[in-house]
């Protein structure tokens, strides 16, 4: 059974991004059939922990006031009570963010740097609201998905999140290996950052 107490303290891993000096070879990996493009959501990247008790979204870095990670669950109850329908024992990794790819890390800052009281009231319209897209499950209903292949977790996150009814909760966009450019091409014609491989 999952200890839902050690992914509270586990390190997020970092992302590898492309040498400048290699950046002629952008087109191999992006239509490489080693590696599935998925959007890159300009947000505030969380982990989510369900437990018995509550939910709790993490940041992705430790506060140098608390020496904990930052939490974000008050200033999004909208995206938790979604969430409550999935089991305890669940822990998914994801981006909050807002819906329009024109909006910046800043922009999301200004919901989630505030108190609670304020990151709330920053939402009372439903076109200023956060969602969460998430790129991966870790564990679901206690059992440990982590060694699993990115792959098969991606098919689970898009299989149990097909289930639950949700307007602010969705798995991230993604396509097939071999179609990045075209994802790409989409996000930077709809005014996004632009995508991952994975």
């Amino acid at each position: 059974m999952v200890n839902l107490e050690e992914y509270k303290t586990m390190k997020p891993g970092k992302y590898w991004k492309l040498p400048k000096n290699k950046k002629e070879q952008i087109g191999k990996y992006l239509n490489h059939e080693s590696y599935i493009p998925m959007v890159k959501y300009d947000g505030y990247w969380s982990r989510i922990i369900i437990e018995e008790d509550g939910i709790l979204i993490q940041s992705r870095g430790i506060s140098k006031v608390t020496g904990k990670y930052g939490e974000y669950q008050e200033k999004v109850p909208h995206i938790v009570e979604e969430l409550k329908q999935v089991p305890a024992g669940t822990v998914l990794l994801g981006e909050l963010h807002y819906p329009d790819l024109t909006k910046t890390l800043q922009d999301v800052g200004t919901i989630l740097r505030c108190k609670p009281p304020k990151a709330v009231k920053r939402q009372e319209s439903e076109d200023k609201k956060l969602v969460l897209s998430l790129f991966d499950i870790l564990a679901y209903d206690y059992i440990d998905y982590r060694e699993e292949a990115f792959a098969m977790r991606l098919t689970m996150l898009n299989n149990v999140f097909g289930y639950y009814d949700t307007n602010y909760v969705n798995v991230a966009e993604y396509k097939n290996p071999g179609e990045g450019e075209a994802l790409l091409g989409k996000v930077w014609e709809n005014g996004g950052e632009g995508i991952l491989l994975l």
